[in-house]
């Protein structure tokens, strides 16, 4: 990331750079881990449902 004052200061060398970029992301939030949460408490929430209903 670059921050520039004014358009011209803009080096556009810089920007046409084909750069890796690493921010070491573990991916903890991402959308695929908070489905497989929500599938993971729903399958919680019915077996404790079921559980109750056994017990009863």
């Amino acid at each position: 990331m670059k921050v520039f004052e004014k358009p011209e200061d803009i080096d556009w060398e810089w920007v046409k750079e084909r750069i890796t970029v690493d921010y070491h992301y573990d991916g903890r939030f991402s959308p695929r881990h908070l489905i497989d949460k929500i599938i993971e408490l729903e399958e919680e929430r019915e077996k404790k449902k079921n559980g109750e209903k056994e017990n009863n």
